[in-house]
């Protein structure tokens, strides 16, 4: 398989993970407590490099102008915020992928022991989680999506 169709594939699981996560959104629905199209996007960066990055993006596009679509509110601003969510989702796996590279080079692909599975759990959970939600909820607001008074929230 070609890394055109692999980047394709990507895209269009990373949407379809991202629309069943964003069931359980905290209106105006672009935020969920559970998010499982992150999860792909760290494992697929971690087991094809780089290169799959660009899937990530379209697929995090393609979630977000859906979302603007259904939502009644599909115009070009709303475009460019759904094209710098897809930033943030990519830059969210890549960091997640640096830091993994960085504390668990080779345990990574194996998980064996707890310690091995938290460290996991919590480099790709929590501390790379922030890069997307950092960049998503800086571009809502200034998007003026989400008031100013909402950003901490």
């Amino acid at each position: 398989m070609g890394i055109i169709t692999k980047i394709f594939l990507t895209g269009l699981t990373y949407a379809v993970l991202g629309a069943l996560g964003l069931l359980l959104a905290i209106p105006p629905g672009y935020a969920s407590p559970v998010f499982p199209a992150a999860g792909l996007a760290v494992a697929a960066v971690l087991c094809h490099g780089n290169r799959i990055l660009p899937g990530v993006w379209l697929g995090s596009f393609l979630l977000n102008v859906g979302l603007s679509f259904s939502h009644g509110t599909f115009n070009f601003k709303t475009v460019v915020v759904a094209a710098m969510l897809g930033l943030g989702a990519m830059a969210q796996a890549y960091v997640a992928k640096l830091l993994i590279a960085r504390w668990q080079p080779e345990t990574w692909r194996h998980l064996e022991t707890e310690l091995d599975i938290a460290l996991f759990m919590g480099i790709t959970g929590p501390l790379a989680c922030f890069t997307a939600a950092t960049m998503g909820v800086t571009t809502l607001c200034l998007a003026g999506i989400v008031p100013p008074a909402s950003f901490l929230y």
